[in-house]
């Protein structure tokens, strides 16, 4: 289970933190760094999922200090699309006029 948890948390951190740069730097497609965005969301909820279970489970087995490592990497995974979808919702729609 622990290397489960490093895997999902690290992949899900990647899968957010990567895609913009990608993007700008790299030749990856717009709608290939949102779906990476997107996915990444859902794999930072799953290694948040199974750290909770981990430490229900095996409480007194549990090495605190890379949970808190994987548990952060997963909270950004999970936190940073979310804080950019809030923040794109409250600005109006950008019209373009041609001329």
């Amino acid at each position: 289970m622990k290397a489960l948890i490093a895997l999902t948390s690290i992949v899900g951190f990647l899968m957010v933190v990567l895609p913009g740069p990608l993007y700008q730097y790299a030749g990856v497609s717009l709608g290939t760094a949102f779906t990476s965005l997107r996915f990444g969301v859902y794999v930072g909820g799953a290694a948040l999922i199974l750290i909770i279970l981990q430490v229900l489970i095996n409480r007194k087995s549990v090495n605190w200090g890379s949970t808190l490592v994987y548990a952060i990497l997963s909270l950004v995974a999970v936190g940073m699309p979310v804080s950019m979808m809030s923040k794109a919702s409250a600005v109006p729609p950008h019209s373009r006029h041609y001329h």
